[in-house]
């Protein structure tokens, strides 16, 4: 009897090993809770579940291990099965002692001792599924708030899968006729539908592709909408969705047709406009008018071509800076810019002329641009400056009048007082046989008036040639004109001790001049004559080159044995009118010619002492005349 006992014995503990090792095996928890809810069985992914051991679980009660499980759904549910004896299955969140918490799926099973509890942790996928709710929530939420339309269909049968409530509401169709209905033979036109078609080519061929095509509603209103579509593909890479986003576009459809309009309008009106018109936005000329392009003799599409800045082209390079300061001034926001004002401008010839510029800043495209109005004013400029010429000519003209007459009459009646002072002295003098000798000085006397009368006539003829005429200035031999002066002078005064000299190491010299280059000469030595109370009359010419301020002249001096020219009398002389002592007030009309003459040739006149700081002892007249090309 002992024997079979311990076979029985053995033989249910090899069944207890058995069961162990089986549940053990399990990967799910395996635990049985007797009716006085203690742990009686448990395996290892059970214990491992509620993070203690096996020991700590066995013959102990769950409301012990747990405190506040009484709470919890888990308890309630072992409650109910242990009392109705009918499977329950729990899915919850359970926290445990040490403050973890997990998700866990239990089925309570009845049993005789209580209750068999099989558990298994779902966290993980858990927290997957509330992702993916919250992803599919996202989804949704974005798809049915936006104002875009959301549509899927199958490729192959045109059958709606998915669609947002944008599209439902803008369509007007009801859920249940979108999802019967085929698109997109049913939303467009048969004009647009051939259009949606090649876009569902395109966009088969390139994946994405975008048009606009106008959507029919329920109503048979066509709104016009801008499509982005993309493809959906299978694992095996075959198309099978086409996902289209669209956009109703008619407020910008409208905004276009209005901007259109406006465009033709403007267009209009400045290809009729006399006027050029430009528009330039961040230097570019964006617009440009066909009478602007003729003004500057280029064509529309050149200007419109120009490069950044290619516009200062236009301008001519006096005005280049002003134009560019008065645009960053405005860019800048400064008060005071100049918006309208007269330039020079660049033809592309390469022709200068006048125009006058407007210019605006206006909203171009939503962004600030320059409106720029041109109009050529070179004729009316050169009209202008022709008055201003006319003007200054006339003011001129009766400034010189007024200064002639005084000079002439001046003059005149010197020369008439000297020659009836000579007739009274005449009569005076014939009747006396003694003083018949001097009637030649007399008559020499009237002689010299008389030429002085002569010149005087001659002198304003000439000057009033040399205000009003701009002759053209040739290459003249310098030692010809100088000679004929000399010669002139000898046969003007017969009866005069005369020795004039020419010192020069020059020879066929030229300068740019004309005829009245005699007149300077003849002026010059006319006065070196006149202003002389020595019996011998000594003038000596010198002919040297001075280079001054870059250009070269040739140098004439004049010195004299005259009477000399005192300091505050040096630059009146050439004005016209003279005080000097013992010599009568007039006859300044000749050095004022050669003044006038010599400015024509950009020359220059100047006296000086002969000897330095004695003016007693003669005169010395600078001459300056820039040398001409031989």
């Amino acid at each position: 009897m002992a024997n079979d006992q311990k076979k029985i014995n053995n033989g249910i503990l090899k069944d207890l090993d058995f069961y162990h090792t089986l549940l053990d095996s399990i990967t799910d928890g395996v635990f049985v809770l007797n009716r006085d809810w203690e742990y009686i069985l448990v395996n290892q992914k059970a214990a491992d579940l509620v993070k203690m051991t096996i020991e700590q679980l066995l013959n102990h009660k769950i409301t012990t291990l747990f405190p506040g499980i009484e709470e919890t759904k888990f308890y309630r549910f072992y409650e109910q099965v242990m009392k109705e004896k009918k499977i329950e299955r729990i899915i919850d969140e359970f926290v445990h002692p040490n403050g973890s918490k997990g998700y866990y799926e239990v089925t309570v099973y009845p049993v005789p001792e209580g209750i068999l509890c099989i558990s298994r942790d779902i966290t993980d996928s858990k927290t997957i599924e509330e992702e993916l709710l919250k992803e599919k929530l996202f989804t949704e939420t974005a798809l049915n708030t936006q104002q875009d339309t959301f549509f899927i269909f199958e490729i192959s049968t045109g059958k709606a899968l998915r669609w947002n409530n944008a599209f439902r509401d803008i369509s007007g169709y009801s859920d249940q006729e979108i999802s019967t209905m085929k698109a997109p033979d049913s939303y467009y036109s048969e004009e647009d539908l051939k259009k949606a078609e090649e876009n569902i080519e395109t966009t088969l061929n390139e994946s994405i592709s975008n048009t606009e095509i106008s959507l029919i509603t329920k109503s048979g209103k066509k709104i016009p909408f801008e499509y982005y579509t993309s493809i959906m593909k299978d694992s095996e890479g075959n198309p099978i969705y086409i996902v289209s986003i669209g956009r109703d576009i008619t407020e910008r459809k409208q905004v276009e047709d209005n901007l259109r309009e406006s465009e033709e309008k403007f267009r209009t009106i400045t290809e009729q406009s006399l006027m050029g018109i430009a528009i330039l936005q961040d230097n570019i000329v964006k617009y440009v008018s066909q009478k602007l392009a003729d003004i500057y003799g280029y064509s529309v599409e050149e200007i419109l071509n120009f490069e950044p800045n290619g516009f200062l082209k236009l301008i001519h390079p006096d005005f280049v800076e002003l134009v560019i300061e008065q645009a960053r001034k405005k860019q800048a926001g400064f008060k005071g810019v100049i918006t309208n004002y007269q330039l020079k401008s660049v033809k592309k010839t390469g022709e200068n002329f006048w125009v006058e510029n407007y210019s605006k800043t206006i909203n171009y495209n939503g962004r600030p641009a320059d409106l720029t109005t041109i109009i050529d004013i070179n004729e009316r400029k050169k009209a202008e400056e022709e008055l201003k010429k006319s003007e200054e000519n006339y003011r001129n003209a009766f400034e010189r009048a007024e200064l002639y007459k005084d000079l002439f009459a001046h003059d005149i009646s010197n020369m008439l007082q000297n020659i009836k002072s000579s007739v009274g002295l005449f009569s005076v003098l014939r009747n006396r046989p003694e003083q018949l000798e001097k009637l030649d000085e007399i008559m020499e006397v009237i002689n010299d008036q008389i030429i002085r009368g002569s010149n005087l006539v001659s002198n304003i003829r000439k000057l009033s040639q040399v205000s009003e005429n701009e002759s053209i200035l040739e290459k003249v031999n310098l030692n010809t004109e100088l000679q004929k002066a000399v010669k002139f002078i000898h046969e003007s005064y017969p009866n005069k001790d005369l020795d004039i000299k020419i010192k020069s190491n020059l020879q066929d010299e030229v300068v740019k001049a004309d005829a009245l280059l005699l007149d300077v000469f003849e002026n010059i030595l006319f006065n070196a004559i006149k202003y002389n109370e020595n019996p011998s009359i000594e003038i000596l010419i010198r002919i040297s080159k001075e280079l001054k301020n870059e250009t070269k002249y040739l140098k004439l001096e004049f010195l004299d044995n005259g009477i000399g020219i005192s300091d505050n009398m040096k630059e009146k002389i050439f004005e016209g009118t003279t005080t000097q002592k013992n010599r009568t007030k007039g006859m300044g009309l000749g050095l004022l010619l050669v003044k006038k003459i010599l400015d024509r040739y950009k020359g220059k006149i100047g006296v000086e002492d002969k000897i330095r700081g004695d003016t007693s002892q003669g005169s010395n007249f600078i001459v300056l005349i820039p040398e001409g090309v031989k």
